[in-house]
């Protein structure tokens, strides 16, 4: 049991009576002797776009495109969050002596107040 044939002017035309003219799917689907399945398919395949559905590849490519933005902010960020760390060196820490011009070794005191005369040297 074969089903009937439609050409594609036939099936264009179908389709121009409900988008253009304002027809129901369902009334004109009555009057041309065909199934509603069968014109919601030709609509699908033969009409024209949807305007939402024409820019929906476009809106999926910038939502990709802004999703991988956004991770890459969201790790630069996480990365900024971190602690510094310092890199492992090893330095020399020397403490020194300065003795004022005129002290002499047995002028020096030794307490609280010597300690001003103390200083610290870093060298890498």
């Amino acid at each position: 049991m074969s089903g009937k044939r439609y050409d594609k002017k036939f099936k264009k035309d179908a389709v121009k009576q409900v988008t253009e003219r304002g027809y129901s799917v369902a009334e004109e689907a009555q009057r041309l002797g065909i199934t509603t399945h069968n014109l919601y398919a030709w609509m699908k395949k033969y009409g024209k776009p949807n305007p939402r559905e024409a820019c929906k590849p476009d809106a999926e490519a910038e939502i990709a495109k802004l999703k991988s933005e956004l991770n890459r902010a969201t790790m630069e960020r996480d990365i900024l969050k971190r602690p510094p760390t310092l890199p492992m060196t090893t330095s020399k820490v020397c403490l020194h002596l300065q003795r004022s011009p005129g002290i002499s070794d047995s002028d020096h005191v030794q307490g609280p107040q010597a300690a001003s005369q103390w200083f610290l040297c870093l060298a890498a």
